[in-house]
């Protein structure tokens, strides 16, 4: 038998996953079924439902029980059968047409079948509308459907939609049964979620957390599952614990067999006691310090720009992330494809930020060295969920060795801040980040007919950003996506920092619980070592 000691880490590049030869050996060990494994989370979201959350919790428990048309292969990325055997795309990606297969069905016996997919797709655009958040941005174009028999289904969209054959593996577009898109989003939020994944949801509470118990007649796992029928495991449960030293304490006293959010300090002490540490960085947009273009003072790019370059990015990862955390190196992860390298036009350059900011008139200092103008402080607002609060008092402190002030408003952990603060705008500055593994986040995230973080009127990216989804061959696509990353970093509407890295802490008797491509838990292959 494998230890974990022999080589106990499972490291995660946003898509690529690098498998050690413990991971591997333990692959081929026979795999015991049943059992309760139970899980240690690290954050209460509000909502259960993947179609309307963005959250890590509820996704790493959503992608256990909700089915999706597709999969993609957590190694390569590359788009698998999963509810769909097959499908085709026309030249100009306005029509795709699946092929489902004929055999499943959802936890209460309805069958998925065409119908089912075409109401679920209705359900988004018209009935969840934007509360469906990622789902509705995928669907921008969606034209409607049309069920060409029983178990084909042809979707079609008005403008040429390159993104959807990865959008339809998420857990953002899961299928539901007809019962469950009855209910009203508040109602999903709950709980009340009937899906076809290998699991079902049979508890749902913010404070207590979740079970997910083993769906006994699954048959129909994705090519991309190392396990063909049901789970090996009868139950998983979920707690909440926010605490870290909580979450160790757990699993250090063998109450969980795994736990999310393992703090820096924490890492080395964990794999130091034959704990196998999971390491994932998220695709998609660096974590970062958004900023709101139509406030007074951050109108200007100038200031945009000298925040961009007040951060030493090196030394804040170095200081609060995990030891296998690297800074951004532009607007995209680097794991996402058509991803540039802008390191050196976000390079940290202290010199570069004050002079900036000395010509956009903000010279006046007042007694604490703030800067001012017309007698007015360079003083803008940060605002983050308070599990970021060291992160946020790292950029404060950068900020104010400028001349900025940078008082903070910590979010409780767990609230809705995609509806109640970006998506209205009501902030000056915000932390965040957008999960995804096609560089379509760009228009999903910044796009001024979307997500519009920057809450910008900016023409130029308003085209570009839908312009990149028509162009068919990847090398032209890729080269409008590297214009729009340079863009974005010319006009500072963002402050990338680092990669969200995700890290797991988990008992060696525990195996095959491995991330998706989305850095998301897969449980149905996973089991526990007697």
């Amino acid at each position: 038998m494998t230890t974990a000691r022999t080589a106990r880490r499972l490291l995660l590049i946003g898509g690529a996953i690098l498998v050690s030869s413990a991971s591997l050996a333990a692959a081929a060990e026979t795999p015991v079924e049943g059992g309760t494994l139970k899980v240690a989370v690290h954050e209460a979201p509000v909502c259960i439902d993947p179609i309307q959350i963005t959250n890590f919790t509820p996704l790493n428990i959503a992608r256990n029980f909700a089915i999706s048309l597709t999969d993609q292969d957590p190694v390569t990325g590359e788009v698998k059968p999963w509810a769909a055997t097959r499908w085709e795309v026309n030249s100009d990606a306005t029509e795709y047409t699946y092929h489902l297969r004929n055999d499943i069905t959802y936890a209460d016996g309805q069958k998925l079948d065409a119908r089912s997919v075409q109401a679920n797709l209705e359900n988004i655009r018209n009935t969840i509308g934007p509360k469906a958040n990622r789902a509705y941005n995928y669907l921008s174009y969606y034209a409607g459907s049309d069920i060409i028999d029983d178990y084909t289904i042809r979707i079609r969209f008005s403008h040429p939609s390159g993104h959807f054959l990865t959008a339809a593996s998420s857990a953002w577009l899961a299928l539901y049964s007809d019962a469950t898109l009855a209910k009203s989003a508040e109602e999903r939020c709950a709980g009340a979620l009937i899906s076809a994944g290998p699991f079902n949801l049979t508890k749902w509470s913010q404070l207590e957390g979740a079970t997910i118990e083993r769906r006994e007649d699954y048959a129909w796992a994705s090519p991309s599952s190392a396990n063909p029928g049901k789970p090996y495991l009868q139950k998983v449960e979920f707690v909440i614990a926010p605490e870290q030293s909580v979450r160790t304490g757990l699993l250090e006293s063998g109450e969980v067999q795994l736990i999310t959010g393992v703090g820096v300090a924490d890492e080395a002490a964990l794999e130091a006691a034959g704990y196998v540490l999971q390491v994932g960085r998220n695709p998609g947009t660096p974590f970062g310090v958004q900023f709101n273009v139509q406030t007074p003072i951050l109108s200007d790019p100038k200031v945009r720009q000298a925040l961009l370059h007040a951060v030493d990015r090196v030394e804040m990862v170095g200081a609060l992330e995990s030891a296998k955390a690297v800074p951004a190196t532009g607007v995209l992860v680097n794991s996402v494809p058509g991803a540039i390298d802008q390191s050196a036009d976000i390079a940290f350059d202290p010199d570069l930020a004050n002079r900036l900011l000395d010509e956009a008139g903000w010279t006046g200092r007042d007694a604490g060295g703030i800067r001012q103008k017309d007698g007015k402080p360079l003083r803008i607002t940060l605002s983050g969920y308070g599990a970021y609060r060291g992160q946020a008092e790292y950029v404060q402190q950068a900020a104010k060795a400028i001349g900025v002030d940078l008082p903070l408003e910590m979010i409780p952990d767990g609230s809705d801040i995609v509806f109640n603060i970006l998506k209205p705008h009501k902030f000056e500055a915000i932390f965040g980040n957008a999960t995804e593994a096609d560089p379509d986040v760009l228009r999903s995230y910044y796009g001024p007919d979307q997500r519009n973080v920057p809450n910008s009127d900016d023409e130029w990216l308003r085209k570009a950003v839908v312009e990149q989804l028509a162009l068919g061959k990847p090398e032209d696509r890729f080269a409008k996506v590297a214009e729009i990353q340079r863009h974005l970093v010319d006009k500072a509407y963002a402050n990338p920092l680092y990669p969200v890295t995700q890290v797991l802490a988990q008992d060696a008797k525990l195996k095959g619980a491995l991330p998706d491509v989305l850095v998301r838990l897969r449980l149905e292959a996973a089991w526990l070592e007697p």
